[in-house]
């Protein structure tokens, strides 16, 4: 329904900005690696809060999801090894 546009908005972005992160960061393009996890964090945060109170939104679970991301991403390495997102919603890496 339209009313629930708003909220997949910030959140598929988020989610586009992430994987664009992790190609980059795997190319070696670190400066916008570094722009696009900024920029995908604060989506996933405004996405947060159109969630329920323990910050689901559509299946996933978004603290854990950022937190996954940040931990992940954040810093330059040779080769990202994956984040995964369970169905339950939380993040993991392999």
């Amino acid at each position: 329904a339209q009313t629930e546009q708003p909220a997949f908005v910030p959140l598929l972005q988020g989610l586009i900005q992430l994987a664009a992160c992790a190609l980059n960061r795997e190319r070696g393009v670190d400066g916008g690696a570094d722009r696009l996890l900024a920029s995908a964090l604060a989506y996933l945060e405004q996405a947060e809060r159109f969630g329920s109170a323990d910050g689901r939104l559509a299946g996933l679970h978004l603290p854990s999801l950022r937190k996954g991301a940040q931990l992940k991403l954040r810093k330059p390495r040779a080769r990202i090894d994956g984040l995964y997102v369970l169905p339950g919603g939380q993040a993991l890496s392999r």
